[in-house]
C-alpha cells in the first residue's frame, strides 16, 4: 500500500475514534502520514509547475495541451526523487 492510501486509512480510523490520537497512534503511523503529506506536496508542486509553464506557453502563443505539462512535471519529480536516493 502506498503512503497516501495507508495514511488515509490511519486518518479514517482516527476520525472514527478521536481518542486514538492520544492513545494509539504509533510513531510509525505518524511517519507514514508525514510521508504521505510529502508525496501530496510533491504532486501539488508538479501541477503548479505544469500550470506555470502552460501559462507561459499560452502567453507566448503556444498551444501545448496541459496534460503534456503535467506529464513532464511528473517525470521531473521522478527524476528528482531518483537523484535524492
Amino acid at each position: 500500500m502506498n503512503n497516501i492510501a495507508e495514511a488515509n486509512d490511519i486518518l479514517n480510523r482516527v476520525a472514527n475514534d478521536p481518542i486514538i490520537v492520544m492513545v494509539d497512534i504509533t510513531e510509525t503511523e505518524l511517519s507514514i502520514i508525514r510521508d504521505a503529506i510529502a508525496e501530496l506536496n510533491a504532486e501539488l508542486n508538479a501541477y503548479k509547475f505544469a500550470l506555470e509553464n502552460a501559462v507561459i506557453d499560452r502567453t507566448l502563443g503556444g498551444n501545448t495541451p496541459l496534460h503534456e505539462y503535467v506529464s513532464d512535471a511528473r517525470e521531473e519529480l521522478k527524476r528528482q526523487a531518483q537523484e535524492e536516493k
